[in-house]
């Protein structure tokens, strides 16, 4: 299995759980050309997070996109990863409160999801857990928690 397919397999699985039918699943750099990697270790924190609210002082570490099918029809899923130094428990009680969506809390690990079918998913993880989604980027040492959002387009 090629690296590119393993990430898009492993991304799918978690963030996409409550989508059924996913049959196939490429990079949109693939098809369309260019890079779709992006290092935002600089950018501010409140780029858009696809309707989550940011998390205060987390640090953009990558964004990336894929093209997938789900029942036949094609869609685009496009998510972002984002670090900070706060604990994993900090910032799952955050996103805890008042919450908008179906919320799955294992562990030290929160999925928050958006739609009927899922439109947005924020997920918070241990960043020694290791089983966070990344494009590549890792988290510093002292950043103990990463946080996921995508974004699910049906055309």
């Amino acid at each position: 299995m090629t690296k590119t397919r393993r990430a898009c397999v492993e991304l799918l699985g978690s963030l996409l759980a409550t989508a059924t039918g996913l049959t196939a699943c490429r990079r949109i750099r693939e098809i369309v050309g260019g890079e779709s990697r992006t290092k935002d270790a600089e950018r501010p924190a409140d780029a858009d997070w696809f309707g989550f609210t940011p998390y205060a002082g987390a640090r953009p570490l990558c964004s990336e996109s894929v093209l997938a099918f789900s029942n036949g029809k094609q869609i685009e899923i496009h998510w972002k990863t984002f670090a900070t130094r706060d604990t994993a428990d900090q910032v799952m009680a955050y996103y805890s409160k008042g919450v908008k969506g179906n919320l799955e809390v294992k562990g030290q690990s929160l999925t928050l999801s958006r739609g009927n079918p899922v439109q947005a998913v924020l997920s918070v993880d241990a960043a020694s857990a290791k089983q966070y989604h990344t494009c590549g980027d890792l988290p510093r040492p002292d950043e103990n928690t990463i946080i996921g959002v995508s974004q699910i387009l049906r055309p």
